[in-house]
C-alpha cells in the first residue's frame, strides 16, 4: 500500500510537470514566437523591397519593427535569432563592419533544409568581414567553415567530391610566356582527372552570366543529354588554360570581378545548392 502510494504520488508529480511545461510553451513560448515572426516580417519588407533601406530596415520607425528590435525583445526565438543574422547583413551594407561581425557571430545555425543557407552564408558573410579587415586567415576558416555546411547538406542531393590540385609556382612577375606554360601544365593535371562521359563546366570571367534558375535548367539538360557527372573547374591564380576552356560544356562566369579562390568556392557552392 506504501509503495504504490508512493507510484502514484510519482505519477501525479510527472503529470503536473508535464502541464507546466505544455503550459509554458502555449501560453508563452509559442506566442513570444508568432510576435517574433510577425515583427520580423515587417523589418523584411524594408529588407527586400525593390529599393531596400537597410537602415530602415535596421532600425525600424513607427510604421514597423527592425531587426534590432526583434533582437532585443525575442532575441530567443527561432525568428530573434534570423534577425541577427539580417541586423548583420544591414550593417555590413551600411559600412558597420565592427557590429555587422558582431550580429553574425551572434546567429547560431539552425537545422534542415532552409536553414541550412543561412548557415552557410552567415559563416561566408563573416569571412568576406575579415577579407575587408585584411584578417585573411580568419576569413579563410570561415570560407572553410562554409564549404563544409554546403558539403554536409549537398550530400543529401548528390555525390559532391572536392578536389584541389597544386597550382604551379610563378615568381612575383611572370611572364606571358611563363603563365601560359603553367596553365598548360594545370590543365594537364585536370585533364587526367576528368571523369569519362561527365560534363566540364569552366568557370571564367568572360563566361555565361546566369541566374540561379537558368543554371538549374542548364545542370538538368547537361544530364538529360547523357552527362554521368557535372565537373564545376575553378582556375588557379591566372585563370584557366584557353585549349582547356575550349573543351568546356560551359564557360560560367559568376561576375565580371575577380574573387579569392575560397569565396568563389562558396559562391559556386552555394548556386549548385539552390540548383538542386
Amino acid at each position: 500500500e506504501q509503495n504504490g502510494r508512493t507510484i502514484g504520488y510519482v505519477f501525479l508529480g510527472l503529470l503536473v510537470l508535464a502541464a507546466l511545461v505544455f503550459g509554458y510553451r502555449a501560453l508563452i513560448v509559442q506566442p513570444r514566437a508568432e510576435k517574433a515572426a510577425e515583427m520580423i516580417s515587417e523589418a523584411q519588407v524594408r529588407f527586400e523591397g525593390e529599393n531596400p533601406d537597410f537602415e530602415l530596415a535596421l532600425l525600424g520607425d513607427a510604421n514597423g519593427a527592425g531587426f534590432l528590435d526583434v533582437v532585443e525583445k525575442y532575441g530567443s526565438t527561432p525568428s530573434g535569432n534570423l534577425a541577427k543574422h539580417y541586423a548583420g547583413i544591414c550593417y555590413l551594407k551600411t559600412g558597420d563592419l565592427e557590429n555587422a561581425a558582431k550580429y553574425l557571430a551572434k546567429y547560431s545555425p539552425v537545422k534542415g533544409i532552409p536553414g541550412a543557407l543561412i548557415n552557410a552564408q552567415n559563416l561566408g558573410l563573416q569571412g568576406d568581414i575579415a577579407v575587408e579587415q585584411q584578417n585573411y586567415a580568419k576569413a579563410v576558416k570561415f570560407y572553410e567553415q562554409a564549404v563544409k555546411e554546403y558539403e554536409k547538406r549537398l550530400s543529401r542531393c548528390c555525390k559532391l567530391e572536392l578536389l584541389e590540385l597544386p597550382e604551379q609556382r610563378l615568381g612575383d612577375e611572370p611572364s606571358e610566356a611563363e603563365i601560359r606554360q603553367a596553365l598548360k601544365k594545370e590543365a594537364a593535371l585536370v585533364e587526367q582527372k576528368l571523369p569519362k562521359g561527365g560534363a566540364l563546366i569552366a568557370m571564367c570571367i568572360e563566361g555565361q552570366e546566369m541566374s540561379s534558375v537558368a543554371l538549374s535548367q542548364k545542370m538538368q539538360q547537361l544530364a538529360a543529354r547523357g552527362a554521368s557527372q557535372l565537373t564545376f573547374l575553378i582556375g588557379s591564380s591566372f585563370g584557366l588554360d584557353e585549349d582547356l576552356k575550349k573543351k568546356a560544356d560551359l564557360r560560367l562566369s559568376m561576375s565580371p570581378m575577380t574573387f579569392p579562390h575560397h569565396l568563389a568556392r562558396v559562391m559556386l557552392l552555394e548556386q549548385i545548392y539552390r540548383a538542386y
